[in-house]
């Protein structure tokens, strides 16, 4: 049958026959109709099915919408690869390479020899990993960037042995290279990549380009970087259902009792509270209702051990963090480009001590305050620390910054308040000439207006400051666009972590229920989208996962890994919930 011409069996019936267990690899199933027939426990896995067009009937049903649904629910970040501008890529490939160094991370940490283990004859992960140095090398170094030698030795061809235009075979290395080989290229085009992206224009994205397998057939930049995306996000799915395949225990012969779908709430709570003090001290307050005593003495844990004590750790002698204070001493536009935003300069430590609870009146709190505010000063124009910069999300983070430790505020609050947009939010880019607010700076501004009035009372103005902010997000159910009611991001959806400047729906929920705790409002039922999707995110075992880790150095991890259960994302949503379910 192997050698049978494929023309040998198209357009014939087959009545009566078992094909039970055969395995089609490589062939032409198109058109193909199934009436009557035992299907249980067939596996289909074809990479074109969501191409546009296709579809596939089952029992009468097009299944592809809901493939492709449930593709993006297990790999958060997949919606994007469809991205059509410079700032939608940007976060489409920032999702993927979130998304792959969480896998990387998990690979590394299983035994020896499983980056090279095929399963069912596949490819191994390793080889999975050379395959996309050389799909990047294809369409990023011979299609975009029209380099007439691209290619890494390392990178693996496809295997289907009808050969391409857009190589010869004898780029590549003979022999199996090194896993150090390997990742050292993989890292080198992922780098490349982020750094086209970090520059790549609308103008750019439209321009023409020769599809590397077939130079007849004219592509656009865009097209190519969209192959890319596609290439990334299949073999990830690869990867990983292969890595799972490699890590499932032998199946038990008859198992006596099955196991339990879910963790109990007291199961979750166990696991937040065997985390870091950070944590554990917010789910005391806010998922326990410890008494204020208990809490604040374990919050005390913060400056002493843990994420706090380690940040602590790295502070320089004239209190800043990494020498500088919105990015690193001697970090440079080109580092920018190659490892994303950094977060390790003073301005983001003092977000994360705030966050984390550092105890305002302890030792290095006070210590880091005072000499932040003496030997801070903003890169954009020299400007004191804690008087501010120019940008609004910037300023809304040091505004709770500095209220929260006890900084007199009041000439930045005031300033903010200046500074909302004619709709109700706030931008960064009002400076430039904006007039229409931003998710992102909205939300960092009310959480620096709402820990201003936490400290102060706040004033009559910067309440109704914030009144209006939050009307900003409400009208559009905090992730919707007025004009179409479509998502106004995707990336709003995903759940990230640590936060930073961005903006996501439980950031903007945790917001909510911080501002109704302050003022004993109910629940706006504006909200019930946005609560609706955090619930439909919660795994089976009760936890939430962590979708985005924003690019970019950081001094140490706070989280599992992407696509893991996440502590600090599993802590907002509960305390987020339970708050909404006790009105």
């Amino acid at each position: 049958m192997a050698d049978t011409p494929p023309e040998a069996l198209a357009g014939q019936t087959f009545t009566h026959r078992t094909l039970r267990a055969s395995r089609f690899v490589e062939c032409d199933l198109g058109e193909v109709v199934v009436r009557g027939s035992e299907v249980a426990g067939m596996e289909i896995d074809s990479p074109w099915l969501l191409e546009d067009g296709s579809r596939l009937l089952v029992n009468g049903v097009d299944v592809v919408p809901l493939v492709d649904a449930e593709l993006s629910r297990r790999f958060p970040g997949r919606e994007l690869r469809t991205a059509a501008d410079p700032g939608g890529l940007r976060a489409a490939w920032s999702a993927l390479e979130s998304t792959w160094a969480a896998t990387l991370q998990r690979a590394a940490g299983m035994p020896p020899g499983t980056v090279d283990a095929s399963v069912a004859g596949e490819w191994s992960f390793a080889q999975t990993l050379r395959h996309l140095v050389m799909a990047t090398d294809t369409w990023l170094g011979k299609a975009v960037l029209e380099r007439e030698h691209p290619y890494h030795p390392a990178g693996l061809p496809n295997d289907d042995g009808g050969g391409s235009a857009a190589y010869d075979g004898s780029e590549f290395a003979d022999a199996e290279p090194t896993f150090d080989v390997v990742l050292q290229a993989r890292a080198e085009r992922q780098a490349m990549v982020a750094a086209f992206l970090a520059a790549v224009t609308a103008d750019t994205l439209a321009a023409p380009r020769r599809n590397p397998h077939a130079p007849e057939h004219v592509k656009t930049v865009l097209s190519c970087l969209r192959t890319i995306l596609e290439e990334e996000w299949e073999h990830l799915r690869y990867a990983v259902r292969d890595l799972d395949a490699l890590a499932a225990p032998p199946a038990p012969a008859a198992p006596d009792i099955p196991a339990p779908a879910s963790a109990s709430a007291a199961e979750v709570i166990s696991w937040l509270l065997d985390g870091d003090p950070a944590i554990r001290w917010q789910v005391m307050r806010d998922l326990l209702e410890e008494p204020e005593s208990t809490w604040r003495a374990a919050r005390a844990a913060v400056e002493t051990s843990g994420y706090g004590a380690a940040l602590l750790s790295h502070q320089d002698p004239n209190g800043l963090w990494a020498g500088g204070v919105f990015v690193p001493d001697g970090f440079t536009r080109e580092l920018w480009q190659h490892e994303g935003q950094p977060w390790t300069a003073t301005a983001y430590a003092m977000n994360d001590l705030r966050e984390w609870g550092l105890e305002p009146t302890s030792a290095a709190a006070v210590r880091a305050v005072r000499l932040v505010g003496e030997n801070g000063r903003w890169d954009e124009g020299d400007q004191p620390f804690w008087e501010g910069e120019v940008e609004e999300c910037i300023n809304g983070r040091t505004l709770a910054d500095g209220a929260y430790f006890g900084v007199d505020m009041s000439p930045l609050a005031a300033r903010l308040v200046g500074e909302q947009q004619p709709d109700g939010g706030w931008n960064c880019e009002r400076a430039n000439g904006s007039v229409r607010s931003s998710f992102d700076s909205t939300i960092n501004v009310l959480e620096g207006l709402l820990e201003f009035e936490r400290a102060t009372g706040g004033t009559a103005e910067s309440t109704a400051a914030r009144r209006g902010g939050e009307e900003f997000l409400l009208e559009r159910v905090l992730f919707r666009r007025r004009s179409t009611g479509e998502p106004a991001d995707a990336a709003y959806l995903l759940l990230a972590h640590p936060r930073r400047w961005h903006y996501d729906v439980l950031r903007a929920l945790d917001y909510f229920r911080a501002s109704a705790l302050a003022s004993g409002a109910p629940v706006d039922p504006r909200l019930a989208d946005a609560l609706a999707h955090l619930r439909g995110r919660r795994l089976p075992d009760g936890r939430w996962p962590l979708d985005v880790r924003h690019r970019g150095r950081q001094w140490f991890e706070v989280d599992e890994g992407v696509g893991m259960p996440s502590r600090w994302v599993t802590l907002s949503a509960l305390r987020v919930l339970r708050w909404a379910d006790m009105q």
